[in-house]
């Protein structure tokens, strides 16, 4: 499995996924940082900060994102003959599954990070220099990362079974979605039944924990459920599309 992860990681080094992964932070965040610092850099610019990458990464980029990783991932394996190397090696089509889920994985937590590091770094650059907590940030990245991984996972399975552009314009759909349902009073009390909307929610909620200026004590048990089934459906779409994949390239 670990050789499998390593070839794929390899083969996705020389694809666009791996200039994704590093030039849509750094957008989101400049983004962000001009903003709010073009209303004047206060004792707020942080917090204000915040919410505008929160809004920009997961109500416009996620979606988006998720099905790009995916549909270009699936695409690199059409181009190279449709995964008919399969049937001359001895390794298990479910493991090179897994092992392509595993990268395109690693790959969005990576951009994440990086996400992290740029709005903290052009926020100070900007003159911010409001504390910035650190456990709520982290927090909030992570279980904003959890809350993506169904949408990846479902997305290459669509891609394996549909075709590569299926899940790109799924996810051209999923932006709008998620702005106005991750983003607005529309969704207060729906926000917790649509996929897109999962990762600004949960962002704001966890975040909320720890630095009660976004806590909404109403969504507080609906975020936690959101998030546990989050990572329930990551794990049954990813086992799911394994079993499919080994059934599918078997016959």
């Amino acid at each position: 499995m670990l050789a499998a992860i390593w070839s794929e990681w390899i083969k996705s080094r020389r694809t666009a996924v791996m200039w994704m992964t590093l030039l849509a932070p750094v957008v989101c965040a400049a983004v962000a940082v001009l903003y709010v610092h073009a209303h004047g850099v206060s004792r707020t610019t942080w917090r204000d900060t915040i919410d505008v990458v929160n809004q920009v990464w997961s109500g416009l980029w996620l979606p988006l994102a998720a099905g790009l990783m995916a549909g270009l991932s699936a695409h690199m394996e059409a181009d190279a003959g449709g995964w008919g190397a399969l049937r001359a090696r001895h390794v298990s089509p479910a493991h090179l599954y897994v092992a392509k889920l595993s990268v395109i994985a690693a790959y969005m937590g990576l951009s994440t990070l990086w996400l992290v590091a740029s709005s903290t770094g052009m926020s100070a650059l900007a003159g911010v220099v409001q504390p910035i907590p650190w456990g709520a940030l982290l927090a909030a990245v992570l279980a904003n990362w959890c809350a993506v991984l169904p949408l990846l996972f479902a997305s290459y399975w669509i891609a394996e079974a549909a075709g590569w552009s299926v899940p790109i314009a799924l996810g051209v759909m999923g932006m709008l979605i998620a702005s106005v349902v991750g983003g607005t009073s529309v969704g207060n009390h729906t926000w917790m039944f649509i996929p897109w909307s999962w990762p600004m929610r949960i962002f704001y909620e966890v975040y909320g924990w720890f630095a009660p200026w976004t806590a909404t004590p109403s969504f507080e048990n609906a975020a936690w459920n959101v998030w546990l089934a989050a990572i329930a459906i990551a794990a049954g779409l990813g086992w799911g599309g394994a079993h499919w994949f080994e059934r599918r390239e078997v016959d």
